[in-house]
């Protein structure tokens, strides 16, 4: 199971996960963010390049922004009282 760290500093919601290369194994870390349809990541130890699958970085992105907008609206709460 991968390590995922969420952080939210300055209104943005920042979700790194670090998933393992399919080849060499090695932990790489991937900003949920640029996880977007139709981009790729390359494994900085062996070079592999994994594609990412765009229906489920367009399910990614748009949790995030839930997210986002779920824990603004938490705050807002918490520090109107």
């Amino acid at each position: 199971m991968p390590t995922i760290h969420i952080s939210e500093t300055n209104e943005n919601l920042t979700i790194i996960i670090r998933p393992r290369c399919p080849k060499c194994k090695k932990e790489f870390m991937l900003n949920l963010k640029n996880y977007l349809p139709g981009k790729h990541h390359a494994c900085y130890a062996c070079g592999t390049v994994t594609q990412f699958d765009a229906s489920l970085a367009e399910k990614a992105q748009r949790q995030i922004r839930d997210l986002e907008t779920s824990t603004h609206e938490i705050l807002e709460r918490y520090w109107s009282e």
